[in-house]
């Protein structure tokens, strides 16, 4: 087992280190509107064009099929 020399770290904190961010100097940070829990889900299904091809895929494939019984329902009446 080998022993390591740890130095100990120590901060210096400056008055500039508190100061607030301009606009020109945030490039990361990003403050996004709040949107309910639903419309976040939506939105990012949305923006994943297979998830969202297969799922009309998906739609379209039972569509007829449960329609079926009612139009079956409506003629033989």
């Amino acid at each position: 087992m080998s022993s390591h020399n740890r130095e100990s770290v120590s901060f210096e904190f400056k008055p500039d280190d508190f100061i607030m961010a301009d606009n020109r100097r945030i490039g990361i940070d990003r403050v996004y509107p709040a949107q309910s829990y639903w419309k976040d889900v939506i939105s990012s299904f949305l923006k994943n064009k297979g998830a969202a091809a297969g799922f009309i895929a998906i739609v379209f494939c039972h569509l007829p099929g449960n329609c079926r019984p009612v139009y079956e329902w409506l003629y033989i009446q």
